[in-house]
């Protein structure tokens, strides 16, 4: 935690750690940047801040490429286990949203006087993940038509 006033130090951006084990695998910054279809700069500069953030050099940059500092020998699993760990986390948030129950109402009365409103909150209750769209549907008599879905705010169409 940074006291008042002191900026925070930078957090490891992943693109930075797929730089890092891109250089490893092809051992240049040239060959690397040349695999993942960007500058030889960028990739350059995503070691820099990462080396930054780490606090010391990872490669030895010379003409016959980059070798690895011990610094940097010590970060290849690390850094494997936490680029795995993002794509872990992108995995199951995906299967989360999917397996997030729906229940689409359509009503023709104004939920202020519609009891509907009260069994769809005593629902909502009991399934906290529920997601609600309720809508007025085509030709009815109420004149704009709208969806309420929970937990995103009220939508106008």
């Amino acid at each position: 935690m940074s006291n008042f006033g002191e900026s925070a130090p930078p957090r490891i951006d992943p693109r930075q750690l797929q730089d890092f084990l891109a250089v490893v695998e092809h051992g240049s910054i040239t060959a690397a940047a040349a695999n993942q279809f960007t500058g030889t700069s960028s990739v350059s500069q995503s070691i820099a801040r990462l080396e930054r953030r780490i606090g010391g050099r990872l490669f030895n940059r010379g003409r016959a490429g980059a070798t690895l500092t011990a610094r940097g020998r010590n970060l290849i699993d690390p850094a494997r286990e936490a680029l795995a760990a993002l794509d872990r986390l992108v995995v199951e948030r995906e299967f989360l949203l999917s397996a997030v129950p729906h229940l689409s109402v359509a009503t023709t009365a104004s939920l202020a006087d519609d009891p509907t409103a009260v069994l769809l909150g005593a629902l909502r209750s009991e399934v906290p993940n529920l997601r609600i769209t309720i809508s007025v549907p085509p030709g009815s008599s109420v004149a704009m038509r709208f969806t309420r879905s929970w937990p995103a705010p009220l939508t106008w169409q």
